[in-house]
């Protein structure tokens, strides 16, 4: 028992040496809406390959290059296809565009353009049929999933979001999906 006691002892110790002796330095930055961040309420963050950061929060989709903000969102003139600022969660493709999901809305932002492309409504069009938005999964293959909250699931090609397949559950009760994921043959 001696023994156990004083091997915890020890690997106790040498955990607190270790990190009394860290090299690393860290230095912390708090951004306020007097930074030039739109909102105070984040709901989610990403970055791009180019390292740039991405903020949602309820005003807007933000966009931070270690230097400045800029806010993108719905302002009249701006023939934005965005009904309100709120956004919920936010993710990278592999085009270096951002999915938002916007209230129940799906909404894809072109990084090169800086514009919203209302993904929603072309679905509904397309489909002819009500989407409320619930889950974004993006594929390293290049496709995308987006997830209806009963359980429907739209499948979007990266560099053609024309290209969409629509797969619909048929057994009630049985809608709910957890997570996508690619298998072994990059499908």
């Amino acid at each position: 028992m001696m023994k156990y006691i004083f091997t915890f002892f020890i690997v106790l110790f040498s955990v607190f040496g270790v990190s009394a002796q860290s090299p690393y330095e860290c230095r912390l930055s708090v951004y306020t809406e007097h930074d030039g961040l739109s909102q105070g309420r984040v709901t989610s963050l990403v970055q791009d390959r180019d390292g740039v950061l991405w903020i949602a929060t309820w005003d807007g989709l933000n966009r931070f290059d270690g230097y400045k903000f800029s806010c993108y969102k719905a302002t009249p003139g701006n023939h934005e296809p965005l009904v309100q600022n709120r956004f919920d969660k936010i993710v990278i493709n592999n085009e270096n565009d951002i999915w938002c999901i916007s209230r129940d809305r799906f909404f894809l932002f072109r990084t090169e353009t800086q514009h919203f492309v209302d993904i929603h409504s072309l679905l509904e069009k397309k489909y002819n049929r009500t989407i409320m938005a619930y889950k974004i999964v993006v594929l390293g293959n290049g496709i995308t999933w987006l997830v209806d909250d009963d359980g429907t699931l739209f499948r979007i090609e990266d560099k053609n979001i024309d290209n969409t397949e629509i797969f619909a559950s048929t057994q009630p009760g049985r809608r709910k999906v957890y997570d996508i994921r690619v298998d072994s043959r990059g499908e």
